[in-house]
């Protein structure tokens, strides 16, 4: 069985709009390795949030977030891929949704820098009412929908100015033994 560790940190995120933080408001991001039925997680959580970060500058927001996770397969379809959400939190603690993103966890042993784009459904009419007045943006029902390349083609979806930073490192054991080369 090929173990992969996936070891790093979330950084934060680079805000390019500083409306998104609106006032007195901060970011937090929940995460999630999204891995395939062949991947096991033996140690380490698959999902998990970070605290929520009020940036000093207005542009730069610090998680300084550990990532530790310790997978088994027997397959390397399905490799995990590393997604986000990120969620505003307004002085009253409420939790709104500022947008998702998704990227592949590279397939390579060593240290990679991810730069994860951040958007957001972009829903009816209707919704950007609601956005616009209400602060309610449309928000996925479940994260299942990010798995599937297939499926997140057919979204649409506006970019957000944000990108979350993470810094990971990938480690493989037993791949080349079980003729699994990356």
């Amino acid at each position: 069985m090929a173990e992969v560790l996936l070891l790093g940190t979330l950084h934060g995120a680079h805000i390019r709009d500083q409306s998104l933080l609106g006032q007195q408001s901060g970011l937090a991001c929940r995460f999630t390795f999204l891995c395939g039925q062949s991947w096991t997680a033996v140690e380490g959580d698959l999902t998990s949030q970070t605290q929520v970060d009020l940036p000093a500058d207005g542009e730069w927001v610090v998680w300084s977030h550990p990532l530790d996770l310790h997978l088994t397969t027997r397959s390397l379809r399905g490799w995990p891929k590393f997604a986000v959400e990120v969620l505003r939190q307004d002085r009253f603690g409420r939790y709104q949704l500022v947008g998702y993103g998704i990227t592949s966890i590279p397939m390579a042993a060593g240290t990679h820098q991810l730069d994860v784009p951040i958007w957001r459904p972009r829903g009816t009419w209707l919704d950007t009412l609601r956005s616009h007045f209400l602060g309610i943006t449309p928000a996925l029902k479940s994260l299942d929908l990010l798995r599937s390349a297939g499926d997140r083609y057919l979204l649409t979806t506006t970019s957000v100015a944000c990108s979350v930073m993470a810094e990971l490192t990938v480690i493989e054991r037993g791949a080349t033994i079980h003729g699994m080369t990356t």
